[in-house]
């Protein structure tokens, strides 16, 4: 039986028109080099990763089918950048994806609104709010025309332009997109989603910018209460316990300030090493407290902490932070 079997395959081989053979191999090449590359990411072998998935560029580059292909192998490599926090790398590549799936498959085309994403969210991280806002109005005027409202992706769409949005200071319609996507998101996706904890947080850093502290306050205790339902060690935790720690401190609760303070620290410890550069930020927060309460002794032994982190890290420390 396994004979025969063996033997149809190679019939229809030999048979198969040598295009179509081309077409194969060259898509099990690419899936080949794409996997092998995104085990040595996970490794953490970044520059084997890097040389593989840019040989898979290549190998994709050989068809002239219209397929994903070469927009896969073009996400993964801005996405190891982006990891890299190499955003000025990414972003050209995360442009030059959208193109080709627009190109290939048309303006409106649902491919090309996951494209729209990535490229705004890198031109986010690389302080672009503009153009972000452009691209993500871009993905949610091809998903309002494709999708039902209720999609899930319609809301993280929503939520997505809202940030951008607000980092421009266009509050009034930052809000009312959050007022929309938030329910959608957690109508979609349950009310323990990871995204919708991380909408609630923009969403209370939106009304923290604003001064309004007690709406600030209410997201940021939805927030923490999702990311906490997932982990005590979720490391969006020490995150979203840090801006609760500024809202405190600015009403005037400087006990629960601090609480949230040593709350955020004391997850950084856990997560990361305890010299993370991480630290060092809440630590200058919190130093800063104290000294705001006249407690000078305690805000000093931490003024030494920052400095030794910032050492360990490198970073250049200002004459004034050197130790006597």
């Amino acid at each position: 039986m396994k004979q025969k079997i063996i033997f149809s395959l190679i019939v229809a081989a030999i048979s198969m028109p040598v295009g179509i053979q081309k077409l194969e191999a060259a898509q099990s090449s690419f899936t080949e080099l794409s996997n092998e590359a995104i085990e040595y990411y996970k490794k953490g072998k970044m520059k084997d990763a890097e040389r593989l998935f840019l040989e898979a560029i290549e190998e994709a580059g050989k068809s002239t089918a219209k397929d994903d292909n070469m927009c896969v192998g073009l996400t993964n490599l801005a996405g190891l950048y982006k990891m890299q926090a190499n955003f000025a790398k990414a972003e050209p590549i995360y442009k030059r994806a959208m193109l080709i799936q627009q190109r290939d498959f048309g303006p409106n085309d649902l491919k090309v609104a996951i494209a729209a994403d990535n490229y705004a969210d890198i031109l986010m991280r690389n302080d672009k709010f503009k153009e972000a806002e452009e691209y993500y109005r871009k993905g949610l005027s091809i998903r309002q025309k494709k999708l039902a409202s209720s999609d899930g992706e319609i809301g993280k769409n929503m939520v997505n332009l809202a940030e951008a949005l607000a980092e421009q200071k266009s509050f009034e319609e930052a809000i009312a997109l959050y007022r929309k996507g938030i329910p959608i998101l957690q109508e979609a996706f349950g009310p323990k989603d990871l995204y919708l904890a991380k909408a609630l947080n923009h969403f209370g850093w939106l009304y923290r910018d604003m001064g309004n502290l007690e709406q600030a306050e209410s997201l940021y205790l939805r927030s923490m209460a999702i990311y906490e339902s997932k982990s005590a060690n979720e490391p969006n935790i020490a995150m979203v316990s840090k801006n609760l720690a500024e809202v405190y401190r600015k009403q005037g609760k400087f006990t629960d300030a601090e609480d949230m303070y040593k709350k955020s620290i004391l997850i950084r410890e856990k997560v990361y090493d305890p010299r993370h550069i991480s630290i060092s930020y809440v630590l200058e927060e919190y130093s800063s407290l104290l000294k705001e309460l006249g407690r000078i002794e305690e805000a000093e032994l931490l003024d030494e902490r920052i400095y030794n982190i910032k050492v360990a890290n490198g970073k250049e420390v200002p004459p004034k932070e050197k130790k006597k």
